[in-house]
């Protein structure tokens, strides 16, 4: 694996049960696990960036990648829990309050239109103002 790191091709090398080393081509490297939800979505969630490691550390994210497909057989999606942890899952449901792309142009020509020297486009922005 090491050396494929240090070659730094891009791509995807399987290791065993779903779990991949992942070479980008900006030539960094990460451990990821790739699997399907129950929905068929496909996923790709990263577990740990590649280091050269022992033996030890090694069976240390088999293990993991291993109760991660435990999760997966149960029905979870891991990686959509721990976007919804780490708050980068923006629910629509709370958008119900935020300001639509007119009402703040309107509140913006409404407060800079008298700043406007030209008449033409004060009067021209007036109308959706107004």
């Amino acid at each position: 694996m090491e050396s494929l790191v240090k070659a730094a091709k891009p791509g995807m090398w399987t290791h065993e049960r779903g779990l991949y080393l992942v070479i980008a081509k900006s030539g960094s490297a990460f451990w990821a696990l790739r699997y399907s939800t129950k929905a068929g979505q496909r996923r790709l969630m990263t577990l740990e960036t590649y280091e050269p490691i022992d033996t030890a550390m090694l069976k240390a994210i088999e293990a993991r990648a291993a109760d991660l497909q435990k999760q997966i057989k149960a029905g979870r999606d891991p990686l959509a829990e721990r976007d919804a942890i780490t708050g980068k899952v923006i629910a629509t449901a709370n958008r119900v309050d935020t300001e639509t792309f007119e009402q703040v142009a309107r509140d913006y020509i409404s407060h800079h239109k008298d700043g406007w020297k030209n008449a033409k486009h004060r009067g021209g922005m007036h109308s959706l103002a107004s």
